[in-house]
């Protein structure tokens, strides 16, 4: 994007964000599939709205649309019939867990995956226009650095990159990373660690991102969190019933808490994070000196 299209986007972003905006627009992306992106970008939002925010998500994953399957919804729209049937986003949204407002992405179709530029701008506008009264939009982009991602992303007030501790996926992310720098991103970019063995191995991960980052891109990057590798994640996708309501005291929702409340600027001291793990390593552990034989995940209740 050249400099003064950047500028005027800016400059468009301040005229149009405080009556057709949400106050938040919070991007979800990663540099490759099956990270869990989106099941981190749902519980987020989730999260966000048992907090009483006006929350609303957006799956905007046109080839492989998975947050209603997550969600346990099976809706009647999606964003198809509003690009393809003149149906207003209104009209297609449905209401998922905590009152959480779903905008029902499509799959398989791979005319919406290559969106044009006049379409997406349309879709972006209609979205920012039926979503205004939100306090937060999630937008659970599709995986990959392709412009079409980037375009979503480039719009968002904080980008949120989702990647695990193996070596391609950081890899990947840091593409995803590099592409937003190309196009003159200057919001917020945070890095999510999910999957993550131990909340060392996350915070490592996390460490040597940002490190490149700084170094290569000049670009900082905010360590927003992460999520440990917890049987409950592995229920919830079985049973379609999210983890940040379903399990409410599983460590998986506490970590994804405090994600939370760091995309609203609260201070998580990093001692935070390690109490986490090792309270959940003593229940583990008390809870085998007592029960022998098959058992479910303890919960921190």
């Amino acid at each position: 994007m050249k400099a003064d299209q950047a500028a005027a986007l800016r400059l468009l972003r301040g005229r149009n964000g405080a009556k057709q905006r949400p106050s938040r627009i919070v991007g979800v992306g990663s540099g490759k599939g099956g990270v869990g992106k989106t099941n981190v970008a749902l519980n987020l939002a989730i999260e966000l709205a048992m907090r009483g925010r006006q929350t609303c998500i957006f799956d905007a994953d046109f080839g492989t649309a998975n947050v209603c399957i997550l969600a346990g919804i099976t809706p009647r729209y999606t964003v198809s019939h509003v690009l393809k049937r003149g149906m207003g986003i209104s009209e297609v949204i449905v209401e998922g867990p905590a009152g959480l407002k779903i905008v029902p992405g499509s799959s398989g179709m791979p005319d919406l995956a290559d969106l044009d530029d006049s379409r997406r701008r349309r879709l972006r506008n209609a979205l920012s226009n039926a979503t205004s009264p939100a306090d937060y939009l999630v937008v659970d982009v599709g995986a990959g650095m392709s412009s079409r991602v980037l375009g979503f992303l480039e719009n968002a007030d904080i980008v949120l990159l989702v990647t695990t501790p193996e070596p391609t996926s950081v890899a990947d992310a840091y593409a995803l990373l590099k592409g937003l720098v190309a196009r003159d991103f200057r919001s917020r970019i945070g890095l999510i660690v999910n999957r993550a063995e131990s909340i060392q191995q996350a915070r490592t991960t996390a460490e040597r991102f940002r490190v490149s980052a700084m170094k290569y891109l000049e670009q900082p990057v905010e360590w927003s969190g992460f999520i440990l590798e917890d049987a409950e994640v592995r229920k919830a996708v079985a049973r379609r019933r999210p983890f940040a309501c379903a399990a409410r005291c599983s460590r998986a929702a506490r970590s994804v808490a405090m994600i939370a409340d760091r995309i609203e600027g609260a201070s998580v001291p990093e001692r935070a994070f390690d109490a986490l793990e090792c309270g959940w390593s003593f229940l583990r552990l008390f809870r085998s000196l007592l029960f022998t034989g098959p058992r479910e995940e303890p919960a921190l209740c």
